[in-house]
């Protein structure tokens, strides 16, 4: 950060979300060391892995854009091809919180 004044930062990570502790200390840190930029994730997150309390922190941690990848909007597809643990009536509802919280969505 002293070095080349970054103003942005993106994570080009596919399972950004995935290990929940991890990106929590992440953010966190962020947070702690008051760095001031922005970051994205332009390869989405899973909505498998959100909920309100980790788009929330990473709303105050400075991203501004929330990326989701629905993987499909069809329940057969979801849990018989992809296996996929999650229901398509949650997929809305993640972007409904995101919205709520302040986030620009975008789907991938």
């Amino acid at each position: 950060m002293e070095n080349y004044q970054a103003e942005e930062f993106e994570f080009s990570d596919d399972n950004l979300t995935y290990d929940r502790q991890r990106i929590m200390d992440i953010l966190n840190g962020f947070i702690e060391r008051r760095y001031g930029f922005t970051w994205t994730h332009p390869n989405a997150v899973a909505v498998v892995t959100l909920d309100r309390e980790l788009l929330e922190l990473m709303k105050r941690s400075g991203c501004e854009v929330l990326t989701i990848a629905p993987e499909s909007g069809c329940e057969r597809v979801l849990k018989e091809i992809i296996h996929k643990p999650i229901s398509k009536d949650k997929i809305p509802k993640r972007g409904q919180d995101g919205r709520e919280i302040g986030f620009k969505i975008q789907g991938a």
